[in-house]
């Protein structure tokens, strides 16, 4: 969330949220040590995190909403800011990191 134009991260549910994260401190202090990184390299941070096997830097997700809702404005356009780099980095690990998102997908 915004608080004055800086993200914030604030513990509590969100109503209507889209996900719900599950941050180890591993995980929060990786991406919180880089404040100058585009949204690409924070996109492969991110997914990093979440098929790290070390518990203590583990992100875990958990959708609560579909591949539609998820697709919709605003999402979309954070994709594509870091696309390319996001795609790069997926391709290069081939399907061995595709296969836990995949079963992110379907819970």
């Amino acid at each position: 969330m915004l608080i004055d134009g800086k993200p914030r991260f604030l513990d509590g549910k969100a109503k209507d949220r889209d996900f719900e994260l599950t941050m180890a401190p591993g995980g929060v202090t990786a991406i919180a040590a880089q404040p100058n990184a585009d949204v690409g390299d924070l996109g492969i941070l991110f997914f990093q995190h979440i098929v790290a096997q070390d518990p203590q830097s583990k992100i875990g997700v958990k959708l609560h909403s579909g591949l539609i809702k998820l697709t919709m404005p605003g999402w979309v356009g954070v994709m594509m800011s870091g696309g390319v780099k996001m795609v790069g980095w997926l391709a290069s690990k081939g399907l061995k990191v595709l296969r836990p998102l995949r079963t992110l997908l379907a819970d």
